[in-house]
């Protein structure tokens, strides 16, 4: 059985120096050998450094929430993917639902993105998820199908990738789907992706995640290693304790 991934997204929270007490938090609370899980944190553009220096002796990586299209340029605040490198991201989070309607981040940005990452040996995390409005139209399996294929379109070679299921209208509400439902689209997903792909690289390469107000008491309703592999978790990870014990709940399953 693989470890599952646990990917924490801070989102615009934390300053450094409160990045840095979380981070340490979570350190101290794991044993100093690791657990029977990737874990990812992912802080906002100021707090990565900080957050790199308190991971660096343990097992946790380092992830990014975003990056700039291109390498590099005349494009006033924004972070190049050469920079997330260079500081030691080995992950980042592409198209976040925050992302696409709030700064309108199309499809072609986030392939742009996937194919970016990938040229970096970093791991993108491409979330997928639809809408209330698409939900209640019956455009739900659509939505979630042409996004997962118009982030991979023209990617043919990878060492690996993950896609983060997140229905959009439960994310903050403190609300989970039903986890069948959780499992049903993960299955799409998965068929979608076979369409694309050979099912040995699917199965080997590819991961599939659930977001979407997750915590430690629902966390092991979702994740069972063979159609979702982990969690993308937003509010929860911002307490180390509730973090803990979603990763404590994710590896005593293992």
């Amino acid at each position: 059985m693989e470890f599952p991934i646990v990917i924490g997204n801070w989102k615009m929270n934390l300053t450094p120096h409160e990045s840095e007490i979380v981070a340490k938090k979570i350190v101290a609370g794991l044993p100093p050998q690791g657990v029977s899980a990737e874990v990812v944190l992912c802080p906002s553009f100021p707090s990565l450094e900080v957050v790199e220096r308190v991971i660096a002796q343990s097992t946790i990586s380092l992830g990014a929430q975003n990056f700039f299209w291109q390498e590099s340029g005349s494009y006033t605040g924004e972070v190049s993917i050469k920079m997330l490198k260079e500081i030691g991201c080995g992950w980042s989070i592409i198209g976040h639902s925050e992302r696409r309607i709030v700064l309108r981040e199309n499809d072609d940005e986030i392939n742009k993105k996937v194919k970016l990452a990938l040229a970096y040996d970093i791991v993108p995390v491409i979330c997928v998820g639809e809408k209330y409005e698409e939900r209640q139209a019956g455009q739900k399996d659509f939505v979630i199908m042409k996004e997962v294929a118009s982030a991979l379109k023209g990617v043919d070679k990878f060492n690996r990738l993950v896609v983060a299921y997140e229905p959009v209208w439960v994310i903050g509400r403190g609300e989970a789907i039903d986890p069948e439902e959780a499992q049903s689209v993960a299955t799409l997903i998965k068929y979608t992706l076979r369409d694309m792909y050979s099912h040995e690289v699917v199965d080997n390469k590819i991961k599939i995640l659930y977001g979407g107000s997750v915590d430690d008491q629902n966390v092991s309703q979702f994740v069972d290693n063979e159609l979702i592999q982990g969690v993308l978790v937003g509010g929860s990870s911002l307490k180390p304790e509730t973090f803990l014990g979603i990763i404590n709940k994710l590896t005593s399953k293992c």
